[in-house]
């Protein structure tokens, strides 16, 4: 036998999690640290599994705060484990063990206790200082000072002393100054012609044509830049401070990028195999392995288990049911492999508003694959040994490695099992997954980022065939819960998301950009665009400044409030090939034209598609179209909020027969002694104005929108 699977020095535990050996006495001092969390660390400080005495003796060395100091430290303990992750025990010796595989239990004990080593050293940020006084004023230092502020109690004559030095000294004319004012907000006080006679200070000169020049000689300057530096220190300290988080945060995630990648290459490197062991008095009788990639089974029985280590040494991973004791029968160290213990450690589960439901393993497993009787008993299993068919043993140790395989890939693809079967299933969370698996919504996401079909297992294969082989390709067209919509040609079906065995996408490009976790990349960009509405003169339009990670269902609320639209009808962007809506109903999809939901479908990904012209339709009876032009794609600059920067003209109203029915409305509107024009005033509203556009109230309604 391998030695090497006998024992192994190190700390397997840190090894495997890329942790440093903890320091139990500085973890106490944490103020979110509880007994639980020191029971972890107990034993990721041994690297291995130890029973609750020796846990006992490793924190009864510490001098623990009060709060965690009881007078009975084994009793309380044995309060503090829950029975939950990543703490497990051992039924067959007692003994308590880390679960490797419970990443986000495991993720949460690391950054309560600060173990995980930061990704990026922290940014360094060199804030500014104050310049001397001899120094001229830069354009940023009066961008810092004027912007966002009511300059209307500051000093007239300093607002246009500091616009004069930044552009040069002058000569400016007053109207110049007060362009150059407007830009910096709607706080920024407008200087007055008439306000400039009464300046008492040789600070600006005002010269004979009415120009306004930057006297440099003044003794007023040196306090003019003192009071505008002072002014425009704290935004600027504030800046950098950004400008160093951001440099910080790009930095982290590119180095995030790398980890999951490399993740992401050792998960596919690594060879699993299911293991099912037949132990009867610590003895093992008999076995199986199935090589999950290969599906490849093997059956071994009598003196044949002797050579199942050496087999096992062959793989990185191992599921199965009771791992650790079965291991142990076999005189290996079950610490050598990654362990998915098939068997829940949860002994009871509570749906809402129910009476807790008694969790085995044969339930779920039969929940999960509609598989009953497995695993089977033991007097099952001692009966097949003591027969003299072999036939039969090997036949029922097939036909449960099989069932327990089918268990763990839907175990490990979903994040979860089943708990009971009928409609609205109940699930089981489940950790039995490396940490570079992508998860089931990881692919989905990927898809839906990409637009690009998925393969589609649905159901169990047969037996160990190829489970490829039955795969159908289909485009994910919209999401509800546990429930997708996908389009098969031209076939359109709903699918429960529990009878999906596997799913991959084909596509190698889009195939990259999965990522391990339940998480999906955020798009950091903010996209400027216009949208106009066609076919009308002068133009009614609005300029946008949205995030790119909007959705289009969530662009279309957008739209519907800056143009003035009421949301009462249907509506489409047309994108290329695409119609992409928000499907209210499966005929929408099948019978409306919608070939994609916009809940699915981002700002971002359409301008990455090659896409900064499309149509977006409101209202198919009166046929509104607008043009919405993607102007600029660019990183944001720290605010995420939606803005309307410009427009021009009132929305038409609601139903007044599209744009033929607009231009008679107008028409009608224009001249008070058309017949119909006192009845169309009242339709419309004394308030209607076909040249009104507020661009303070469409922000405030914008403001409005729910972030979802």
């Amino acid at each position: 036998m391998d030695d090497a699977l006998v024992s192994e020095s190190g700390n397997r535990y840190c090894s495997r999690l890329g942790l440093p050996v903890p320091d139990l006495q500085a973890a106490a001092r944490f103020s979110g640290v509880k007994l639980c969390h020191l029971m972890a660390l107990a034993l990721l400080e041994a690297g291995g599994p130890l029973t609750l005495d020796e846990i006992a003796e490793r924190l009864g060395r510490l001098a623990l705060p009060p709060r965690l100091a009881p007078s009975d430290l084994h009793a309380a303990l044995r309060k503090a484990w829950h029975g939950q992750p990543p703490i497990v025990r051992d039924p067959s010796d007692g003994r308590f063990y880390l679960d490797l595989l419970a990443h986000s239990e495991l993720f949460l004990l690391a950054f309560t206790c600060d173990l995980r080593k930061p990704l990026v050293a922290p940014a360094p940020v060199e804030e500014p200082c104050q310049p001397p006084d001899s120094v001229p004023l830069s354009e940023a230092e009066v961008n810092a000072a004027f912007t966002r502020r009511s300059l209307d109690t500051y000093s007239s004559i300093r607002r246009a002393a500091a616009i004069l030095e930044v552009a040069g000294g002058g000569p400016m004319s007053v109207d110049d100054v007060n362009q150059r004012l407007k830009a910096f907000g709607r706080w920024t006080g407008r200087i007055q012609e008439a306000g400039i006679q009464p300046w008492r200070s040789d600070l600006v000169q005002i010269l004979p044509d009415g120009m306004l020049r930057l006297n440099p000689s003044s003794a007023d300057v040196a306090a003019l830049r003192r009071d505008i530096r002072r002014m425009a220190l704290p935004a600027l300290r504030l800046a950098a401070r950004g400008q160093a988080f951001k440099a910080q945060h790009e930095e982290y995630e590119r180095a995030r990028e790398q980890e999951q990648r490399l993740e992401m290459a050792d998960a596919h490197k690594a060879r699993r195999a299911l293991l099912h062991v037949v132990v009867l008095d610590g003895v093992p009788r008999a076995a199986a392995t199935i090589d999950v990639r290969t599906r490849e089974l093997r059956l071994f029985t009598g003196e044949q288990v002797r050579d199942l280590p050496a087999l096992l040494a062959e793989f990185d991973l191992l599921a199965g049911v009771d791992l650790r004791s079965a291991l142990r029968s076999l005189a290996v160290n079950p610490d050598r492999w990654w362990l998915a213990d098939l068997r829940p450690t949860q002994r009871t589960f509570r749906p809402s508003g129910l009476k807790a439901i008694p969790i085995t393993m044969r339930a779920i497993v039969q929940a999960t694959t509609g598989r009953r009787g497995i695993p089977a008993e033991a007097d099952r299993w001692e009966k097949l040994l003591s027969s003299s068919s072999t036939a039969r043993l090997e036949s029922g140790l097939a036909e449960e490695a099989r069932a327990l395989l089918e268990f763990y890939e839907y175990g490990a693809l979903h994040g979860a099992v089943r708990v009971r079967t009928r409609p609205g299933d109940d699930r089981l969370p489940v950790a039995w997954s490396l940490p570079g698996d992508p998860h089931f919504h990881a692919i989905i996401d990927a898809a839906a980022r990409a637009w690009t079909p998925v393969e589609l297992v649905i159901g169990a294969p047969p037996a160990l065939a190829d489970p490829w082989a039955s795969a159908i390709t289909a485009t994910v067209v919209e999401q509800d819960r546990e429930t997708l919509f996908v389009r098969e040609g031209e076939t359109l079906r709903p699918l429960a998301r529990a009878d999906i065995h596997a799913i991959r996408i084909p596509d190698g490009a889009a195939a990259a950009t999965i990522r391990p976790g339940v998480t999906s990349r955020h798009d950091t960009r903010t996209c400027r665009l216009t949208v106009t509405l066609d076919e009308i003169a002068p133009p009614i339009w609005r300029r946008l400044e949205v995030p790119a990670s909007m959705t289009l269902a969530k662009l279309h609320a957008v739209l519907q409030v800056a143009l003035g639209w009421t949301d009462s009808h249907l509506h489409t962007f047309e994108i290329g090939p695409e119609r992409v809506a928000i499907p209210y109903s499966l005929d929408d999809l099948t019978e409306g034209g919608t070939t994609r939901s916009a809940r699915l479908v981002r700002l971002g990904e359409v301008v990455d598609h090659g896409h900064r012209r499309f149509a977006y339709a409101y209202d198919f009876g009166d046929s509104w179209r607008h043009t919405i032009e993607i102007e600029d794609l660019r990183e944001a600059d720290g605010s995420s909020e939606v803005r309307c920067l410009a427009g021009a003209r009132a929305c038409p109203p609601e139903d007044c027969g599209g744009t033929p029915g607009y231009e008679e409305l107008l028409e009608v509107l224009f001249d008070p002694l058309h017949p119909e024009f006192e009845e169309s005033r009242t339709w419309v509203g004394s308030a209607f104005d076909p040249e009104r556009f507020d661009l303070r109230a469409v922000n405030a309604a914008l403001a409005r929108i729910p972030h979802w």
